[in-house]
């Protein structure tokens, strides 16, 4: 997985938590401009998988006058991938 934060438009650097299946996989305290990771995971067979990226920033463009964009942006995901384990 590869996310960026737009470290331009946010009052500071935010702290981001990956959790998959309801536990904590990684937290990034004050995340850098661009992160890369890699992580092996156990799936679930019985249910369906759950990731969760959490963050402790956000920027609304429209509210700040910059673009039309009114959604709450917080990081961008670059690269994701699912494979299974070999």
């Amino acid at each position: 997985m590869r996310i960026r934060t737009p470290l331009d438009e946010l009052a500071q650097r935010p702290d981001v938590s990956v959790f998959f299946n309801d536990r904590l996989v990684e937290h990034f305290d004050h995340l850098a401009s661009e992160v890369q990771r890699s992580w092996v995971l156990e799936s679930r067979i019985d249910a369906p998988n759950d990731l969760r990226i959490v963050t402790s920033q956000t920027v609304n463009f429209a509210r700040r006058g910059l673009a039309d964009d009114a959604r709450d942006l917080g990081l961008r995901i670059e690269n994701l991938s699912w494979l299974p384990a070999r």
